[in-house]
């Protein structure tokens, strides 16, 4: 029995929040990654090494890949993006009539952090400062693996590394104003690529209520 639904019908067809609700193991990880800045600001560095080991669950790599892997590889990325044929869409713009800087400001950036906390907007799962894993990296090289390829990087901080999503994407001409930014994980950012919210049947994410929260993107090792 296909556990997927079928093209056009009206649970494909229907509005959502993300491209595909995160794995369980995603809010274990964030679990333990709040446990190991703990014990590394309180000076426990075995303790913090431990819990970064244990955040790098294998299975969380097979939900990332769903959304940006190659789809011949992972032929269930069709089923997340879901895409459909959207009337007066806007077209590509050609490079150079794009708006030029491709990512926002730091100040626009903390802007949009303060306004919608430190979750992706999409799926919701907590985003990682990137200031932050450099500083857990350089204390526990061994425990947070970041190498040159994805194979070869933490899970945990791969999927909740924090990225700035264009709702209008840039390639369509979107700006980096803060109306048109929301902070996303990478996997919804890269799975939702350049294709515009009403193509995959995305709810706006400006639109959501933002929920408290205290997860700070372990902004406090800073």
């Amino acid at each position: 029995m296909n556990e997927y639904p079928s093209p056009n019908s009206e649970e494909y067809l229907a509005l959502r929040s993300c491209l595909r609700e995160p794995i369980t193991e995603m809010y274990e990880v964030q679990h333990l990654l709040g446990e190991a800045a703990d014990a590394h600001l309180a000076g426990d560095g075995k303790k913090a090494a431990i819990a970064i080991k244990a955040a790098d669950i294998p299975i969380i790599r097979d939900w990332i890949e769903s959304l940006w892997g190659d789809k011949n590889k992972y032929p269930e990325k069709v089923h997340f993006l879901r895409i459909r044929e959207v009337s007066n869409l806007q077209p590509s713009l050609p490079k150079g009539k794009r708006v030029k800087a491709r990512q926002p400001s730091k100040q626009v950036a903390a802007m949009v952090i303060e306004n919608f906390g430190w979750h992706c907007a999409y799926c919701g799962i907590g985003l990682i400062n990137r200031a932050a894993r450099r500083q857990l990296l350089e204390a526990y090289p061994e425990a947070l693996r970041w190498g040159r390829k994805n194979d070869d990087k933490h899970v945990a901080f791969m999927a909740m590394d924090n990225e700035f999503d264009h709702v209008t994407p840039h390639s369509r001409g979107g700006n980096n104003n803060i109306e048109n930014l929301v902070p996303s994980c990478a996997p919804c950012n890269c799975g939702k690529e350049n294709w515009t919210l009403e193509q995959l049947g995305l709810i706006d994410p400006r639109k959501k209520t933002v929920m408290p929260s205290d997860w700070d993107g372990l902004v406090r090792l800073l």
